[in-house]
């Protein structure tokens, strides 16, 4: 009689730490399962669809970047929020501080955190070396301005962020 007491105090003990186990390696299945559909089903993550290309261009993307060094223009860009929307002034100036007039400016307003809110971007001379453009962002928060100033023989690239207020 003793000797089956014994065991099943045993078999008690091992079936309740074999439960305690199946039940912590669950939790960890399931916790997996839902990161994993979250993942899976939220957004991809791709910023660029044609990266590959772009990193077989990466020496000239280099030697480009060295030649806008080599101009020392130099550009800085305002925002201010107006009735017709919010406008982008970018101010370009060559080594000895005189405006670079002449360019063709284009770009993007980007989204970096949300696809399909990108905005082209048309930047006209207004004064020398003054390019402006109004816009209506659809969504406040940081966006990305990409700029190319482009003109005969040169092209300057201009990068950075901004930060949309909500519209009033």
């Amino acid at each position: 009689m003793k000797e089956g007491i014994q065991e099943q105090v045993a078999n008690q003990g091992v079936n309740g730490w074999l439960i305690a186990l199946f039940v912590f390696f669950g939790v960890i299945f399931v916790a997996n399962g839902i990161f994993i559909y979250l993942g899976v089903s939220t957004w991809n993550g791709v910023a660029t669809p044609d990266h590959y290309r772009q990193g077989l261009k990466f020496n000239q993307v280099i030697s480009a970047q060295e030649e806008q060094e080599k101009l020392g223009w130099q550009g800085g860009l305002n925002k201010e929020t107006t009735p017709q929307g919010l406008k982008l002034t970018f101010a370009l100036q060559d080594r000895q501080g005189k405006p670079v007039t002449g360019l063709q400016g284009k770009g993007t307003l980007y989204r970096p955190v949300k696809e399909g809110y990108d905005l082209p971007l048309v930047l006209r001379e207004e004064a020398p070396g003054i390019y402006q453009q109004i816009i209506q962002p659809p969504l406040p928060g940081w966006w990305e301005v990409r700029l190319v100033m482009q003109g005969q023989n040169s092209e300057f690239l201009y990068v950075t962020r901004i930060q949309v207020d909500k519209p009033s």
